[in-house]
């Protein structure tokens, strides 16, 4: 039986489902399997392994794999992708209309700032949820997220919503990529916002988006969401592309922050130390009247005074909390696995930080050199099958501020690991071949080879990996942990 897909407002409670799944190795009798159309491979070419795992249901855009056999029903839309976000909807009964949704969006610091958010709402005696790159909290403990996907396809998106609702939370806070707000994928489509953060945006993801006005638009996206249903958008007005986001915000009630003095929450008298930073923030705006109030965060990096502040100024608007019994939580405040983590300060330093874009590049390798008194050892490489236009802008930051490159393995993929290193490379001007830049493929070689030079003093930064479990390589996923490999190759020394 064929099914016209744009008729269908409800699922029929006779057919038994309780998973929509795109994955056919997790089809079964009781699951709607959603053959999805991909750059790589086509879903509708599984639909026969699902029928012999026992599944009966399928979401089709091509009419070509509907048979008329019995007792197997086709679903069929003009698009399978953004059909199943609207199935995964109506099949968990739109769980973000029942439970306030928190997007944060940006090119770097999502996942910090995410994290951030979380744990306010947490100290402050709220029960909540959190998907992000690097974790999540759905009903029970905090954990690593695992699927290498900072915003998830739409049934595992409004799953994880719905069993956030059923066990009483009252916040979910979600990472929202570009590629989770975009209208190909329809991801996020059906999501409501009560609030939105930017962060930054910087160039990335141009493999997907093609042009960086697309990209910008993808993320944009999440503001008009956020304007609908009237919510608060937080936006750092210090960002060159901020203007675009007001505007797409505009309908919501638009909180700024930023070192920029007509920033609502304005950013002053930065002290920043090795693992913890000090600053005044002055505030005026619509919840309260001028304040200024000094704040302390355990967090390493100037960089993670701007995540603070935005997580801060979210949690006090969404709340209409006075400022005061806020900022008294950000000392506690931690960052997400694999974001600054230090690995060791003596005789030489190590750090294991997640920064792979321009953006955070400019960022991070700055206040690192600032106050180091011996050198700077950069460790880092570029994900294959991405946005090459990035590399050689790594480069040229990595040559402005490091004394040693070791350019390395991220996830190489199918397109191997010496052409992404030669195209990092071509924005290196004044390193040396073999004395202070390294093209070292195998990332456990190249982190060993920064010990090997490091002298005391010195700062070893290893970049790009953070948080993730995994390397992807031409024949596959290895797996991978960056602490882990930094800590056991110290050990050997």
């Amino acid at each position: 039986m064929i099914i016209n897909f744009d008729e269908l407002t409800a699922i029929n409670p006779e057919w038994g489902i309780n998973k929509i799944v795109f994955d056919s190795r997790e089809a079964g009798s009781r699951t709607i399997f959603c053959a999805l159309t991909g750059l790589h491979t086509d879903g509708h070419l599984f639909i026969t392994k699902a029928k012999e795992q026992g599944c009966r249901f399928f979401l089709i855009e091509d009419k070509n794999f509907a048979d008329d056999s019995a007792g197997f029903i086709y679903l069929l839309a003009a698009n399978s992708r953004l059909a199943m976000a609207k199935l995964s909807a109506i099949f968990y009964d739109y769980p973000s209309k029942k439970i306030k949704v928190i997007g944060v969006t940006g090119t770097d610091g999502k996942s910090t700032t995410s994290y951030l958010i979380y744990q306010l709402l947490t100290l402050l005696g709220y029960k909540v949820g959190l998907i992000s790159t690097v974790s999540l909290k759905i009903a029970g403990n905090l954990e690593d997220n695992n699927m290498r996907q900072s915003t998830p396809e739409a049934p595992q998106i409004e799953e994880a919503l719905s069993q956030m609702f059923k066990s009483g939370l009252d916040y979910a806070v979600l990472e929202a990529t570009s590629h989770g707000l975009a209208e190909e994928t329809g991801r996020l489509k059906y999501i409501n916002f009560v609030a939105g953060v930017f962060t930054n945006l910087t160039i990335e993801h141009l493999e997907f988006h093609k042009t960086f006005e697309n990209y910008r638009q993808a993320k944009a996206n999440l503001f008009r969401k956020v304007a609908a249903h009237k919510g608060i958008t937080i936006i750092n007005i210090d960002d060159e592309h901020s203007a675009n986001f007001i505007e797409a915000a505009k309908g919501s009630i638009i909180i700024t922050y930023g070192r920029n003095i007509h920033a609502d929450y304005n950013i002053s008298r930065e002290e920043s130390l090795p693992t913890s930073n000090n600053f005044v923030l002055s505030i005026n705006n619509h919840s309260s009247s001028h304040n200024i109030l000094v704040a302390n965060i355990n967090l390493a990096g100037a960089f993670n005074i701007e995540n603070s502040t935005a997580a801060f100024a979210t949690v006090v608007n969404l709340l209409k909390l006075p400022p005061e019994e806020v900022i008294k939580f950000l000392p506690q405040l931690t960052a997400p696995t694999g974001r600054m983590k230090i690995i060791q300060t003596k005789p030489f330093g190590v750090i294991v930080d997640y920064a792979h874009t321009p953006g955070s590049f400019a960022k991070l390798l700055p206040q690192m050199k600032e106050n180091l008194t011996g050198r700077m050892l950069v460790v880092f490489g570029s994900a294959g099958e991405r946005n090459k236009e990035k590399r050689p802008l790594q480069g040229e930051l990595a040559d402005n501020y490091a004394d040693i490159i070791i350019l390395t393995d991220e996830d190489p993929r199918l397109e191997g690991s010496l052409p992404i290193i030669e195209d990092i490379a071509k924005g290196i001007k004044n390193k040396k071949l073999n004395e202070t830049l390294f093209f070292i493929p195998d990332r456990t070689t190249a982190i060993t080879k920064a010990y090997e030079l490091a002298k005391t003093d010195d700062l070893v930064l290893l970049l790009g990996k953070g948080h993730e479990r995994s390397i992807f390589m031409a024949h596959g996923k290895e797996p991978w942990h960056e602490e882990e490999v930094a800590k056991a190759l110290l050990n050997k020394n």
